[in-house]
């Protein structure tokens, strides 16, 4: 049986899982390829810990360096599937499942942002 995320470190597991898997895939890993992961990472954690189980202060927009990408609709589904699919291979619980709505709100907010929807 799995865990729940219950710390700073679950999220940074998780990140960088899933920025490894995405920066291996097809067709996300050359919209990622530019990223300084090193960089990238404390700042995606102190998102996801903020909106999640607290502890953590985001400051910054979400949007703005995901702005340049050229990031299509597919690219929104493939992460998504990507990202659930990291997520629960590792976690389950209340928190996963929180997880998973942000992510679906980012994506929609990004993909408005875009003029995808």
């Amino acid at each position: 049986m799995l865990e729940d995320i219950q710390s700073r470190e679950d999220i940074e597991q998780l990140m960088r899982a899933f920025y490894a898997q995405a920066l291996a895939h097809p067709e996300l890993g050359p919209k990622f390829q530019a990223m300084d992961l090193e960089d990238h990472i404390p700042k995606i954690v102190d998102f996801w810990q903020s909106t999640s189980i607290g502890g953590a202060e985001y400051t910054g927009s979400p949007f703005a360096p995901h702005k340049p990408l050229g990031l299509e609709e597919k690219h929104f589904a493939l992460w998504l599937a990507l990202f659930e699919l990291t997520l629960r291979e590792r976690f389950e619980g209340p928190v996963v499942d929180q997880f998973m709505q942000k992510a679906q709100h980012v994506a929609n907010m990004f993909r408005f942002k875009l003029g995808l929807m």
